[in-house]
C-alpha cells in the first residue's frame, strides 16, 4: 500500500534570484542526515494532500498561507508525492525552525544542480520547465 507524501516548492520571486526555503536535516535523521530537502511530509489518516502540504509548511516553518498550486505528483518506491508551489515574500527572521537543523533561502538555479535530498533536485528542475516566471 502506498503512503501519500506532499512537497512545496516556496519561492520568493521578489528576491534576486527567486530563492527556495530549504531546510536542513538533523544530523540523526533516520533518511539523509545533514541534506538539504524542500518543505513537506507525509499525510496522516484521512489527510488531503493539499492539506498536508499546508500542515507540514506551518510544523516546519511557521508559515501559514491559505492555498497552493498544485504541480504534479509522483510515485516513489513506497509512496505518491503531490508536489506542491508557492510564491510570496519571505523574511528568514519570522521563520521557526519547527524540525531539521536550519531554515535557508537558496537560489532556485543554485538548488538545479545542488545535491538535495530524495530527489528534490528533480522536483525543482520539474518546476521550472513546468512555471514560467522570470527569475
Amino acid at each position: 500500500m502506498f503512503e501519500t507524501a506532499s512537497t512545496i516548492i516556496l519561492c520568493d520571486h521578489h528576491q534576486q534570484g527567486c530563492p527556495v526555503l530549504v531546510l536542513e536535516r538533523t544530523a540523526d535523521a533516520p533518511r539523509f542526515p545533514g541534506g538539504l530537502d524542500l518543505i513537506g511530509g507525509l499525510a496522516l489518516p484521512g489527510e488531503n494532500p493539499e492539506h498536508t502540504a499546508l500542515r507540514e509548511l506551518y510544523e516546519e516553518t511557521g508559515i501559514t498561507i491559505k492555498s497552493l498550486e498544485y504541480l504534479y505528483a509522483k510515485s516513489e518506491r513506497d509512496y505518491i508525492d503531490h508536489i506542491f508551489y508557492s510564491f510570496m515574500h519571505i523574511n528568514l527572521n519570522s521563520i521557526i525552525c519547527g524540525e531539521g537543523k536550519k531554515i535557508y533561502l537558496m537560489p532556485i538555479l543554485a538548488l538545479c544542480n545542488f545535491s538535495m535530498a530524495f530527489d528534490h533536485q528533480l522536483t525543482i528542475r520539474s518546476f521550472l520547465r513546468r512555471v514560467e516566471f522570470k527569475i
